[in-house]
């Protein structure tokens, strides 16, 4: 096991704004689908925060969870389980099947990718500020002031 304070602050970031959608949204369009997908970014995240795995590894995990459950509700899964008069469960397991779901879970990816490469370059603009306002040591004088 590991921590990530980065998969960490987008697994909390993209659980307010999922919560935000399942309470505050009720549309055709951005709750069943914006919200499916960003489930996927959630799981990501959630995972990487957690568990030393490539990204790639993390990404198909999430996918595969989201598909999984999905096609659990195509099988009564909670009526099944039991879990149909615990509200939770049927918010997270989901009540009925929509083939339209795996679309927005697959569109996940994309935006991972999206999202790696920003944090990517977010890192690698930040390590370069930080190593620019760092003194420079010149090997000739062993001093430790920058060099004209």
């Amino acid at each position: 096991m590991r921590f990530s304070k980065r998969y960490f602050a987008l697994t909390s970031l993209v659980l307010v704004v999922e919560t935000f959608i399942a309470l505050a949204m009720d549309d055709a369009f951005v709750r069943p689908y914006v919200g499916d997908t960003l489930a996927v970014v959630l799981l990501y995240a959630a995972l990487l925060s957690a568990l030393p795995l490539r990204r790639l590894h993390a990404a198909v995990l999430a996918f595969l969870c989201a598909c999984g459950v999905e096609l659990a509700q195509a099988f009564d899964a909670v009526e099944r389980l039991g879990l149909s008069h615990v509200p939770a469960a049927r918010v997270i397991l989901g009540t009925h099947f929509d083939p339209y779901d795996l679309c927005a879970y697959a569109a996940a990816l994309p935006l991972l990718v999206v999202l790696e490469r920003h944090f990517a370059r977010a890192a690698h603009l930040s390590n370069s500020t930080v190593l620019a306002r760092l003194p420079t040591r010149d090997v000739r004088t062993k001093s430790r002031h920058p060099t004209p």
